[in-house]
Parts: structure tokens; sequence; C-alpha cells
């Protein structure tokens, strides 16, 4: 269940990607990592790239699913936010 606690550690790591100092353009060629969350609440990605042995930041996206999205199945939910 989604409770005050949770929400904290997820703004707090929203607050965390947000600050980070490095972020870079796409290079042609270079492999891409995402991260993808999907839950009930929420739908979160970030996409990175590996350079000098370290994953810097790319894109972040985050959003919270409310009203008719809610009976959304997971998978739509995904794909509605990229829209």
């Amino acid at each position: 269940m989604w409770d005050k606690e949770i929400d904290k550690a997820f703004q707090s790591m929203k607050t965390y990607f947000a600050r980070l100092p490095k972020i870079v353009s796409l290079v042609q060629g270079k492999m891409l990592l995402l991260y993808l969350a999907i839950s009930k609440q929420a739908v979160s990605m970030v996409l990175v790239v590996r350079r000098a042995k370290q994953q810097i930041l790319v894109y972040y996206m985050s959003h919270i699913i409310t009203g008719a999205e809610l009976k959304y199945p997971l998978i739509e939910k995904f794909a509605y936010t990229l829209v």
C-alpha cells in the first residue's frame, strides 16, 4: 500500500534525480538504459547513458495517475503518460 513513508521516499528520489549535476545529450550509437516503475498510482522512468563507468542522466519523467486513468491497465497507464 502507498503510504506517507513511501510517498516521502518517492519524493526524495525525485528530488535526487532532479538535482543531478550531469545531464547529457544523446550520442548516436551509444546504448541507453531505461529504468521504469509502474504502479497503480504512478509511472516513472529514468533514461541514462553509460560513460566512463558512470550512468549519466539523459531524461526523467514521472506522472501521478488520477481520475479515469486509475481504471487503465498498467501498460496503458505507461503508454498514456508518454503521449
